[in-house]
């Protein structure tokens, strides 16, 4: 069976190894003395044998992490692989990394329990089951947190038939802010989607971080739906 080696953040490790455990990408960590390693296993890796075939797997699986840690845990630590192994043969790449600060936990039962351990699993499975969700979230620890891209992700949202204000997810007064924030140079500054606008900026602009607030409460109200559907099937 194959299986590959991760590395980055020290934290991020940490929150790869406590909140991915299941079998689409399990996160083991192995001590060797004073060495630490983390290494994915997963069910799409069970029947590879080609070093070509297990990477393809890799860039995957390290997509599927750094998507959910980015949103759900918003770490902008992100992990990288450095080696595979097939069977007792390992194939090796170096990669730089850095660590490391602490983090909220509590203790059940002996046991370290991420405070976001609950909200993660949702991500997950409903990640793992919804495309559309796969592409969002790549989307957002790609190109990470300006107006450009939080206007971006608004749209992909709306393309997937998704029309927050209709469900109730946000007012229009809300809508017509943050778009015209987005796109105004006098309200966002060097930020905005636009170099030079004809309309008046708004009177109360959406700071970066009210827009993240924004755009983060409505593709949590988008996993809920997921999730929901999902169960009922």
């Amino acid at each position: 069976m194959a299986s590959i080696r991760i590395v980055g953040d020290q934290l991020a490790l940490i929150y790869a190894e406590r909140l991915f455990q299941d079998s689409y990408c399990r996160i083991i960590k192995e001590i060797h003395g004073d060495l630490i390693e983390y290494w994915i296993h997963s069910q799409k890796l069970e029947s590879l044998t080609s070093k070509d075939d297990v990477k393809v797997i890799a860039e995957e699986l390290i997509e599927y992490l750094n998507s959910i840690l980015f949103y759900g845990k918003d770490s902008d630590s992100y992990l990288e692989y450095d080696s595979i192994k097939i069977g007792n043969t390992v194939y090796m790449d170096f990669v730089d990394y850095i660590s490391f600060q602490d983090d909220c936990t509590f203790i059940e039962n002996n046991k370290e329990i991420d405070l976001d351990a609950q909200r993660i699993n949702k991500i997950q499975f409903c990640y793992q089951k919804n495309e559309n969700l796969q592409e969002l979230l790549g989307l957002y620890y790609r190109k990470g947190v300006d107006f450009v891209n939080l206007f971006r992700i608004y749209e992909k949202l709306k393309s997937f038939g998704i029309k927050p204000v209709a469900k109730g997810w946000l007012t229009r007064e809300q809508e017509s802010n943050f778009t015209n924030t987005a796109n105004n140079p006098a309200a966002s500054g060097d930020e905005a989607r636009h170099g030079k606008s004809t309309c008046e900026p708004p009177k109360n602009p959406m700071s970066l971080q009210q827009a993240k607030q924004m755009i983060d409460g409505i593709i949590d109200k988008y996993i809920d739906e997921i999730y929901n559907s999902l169960s009922n099937e």
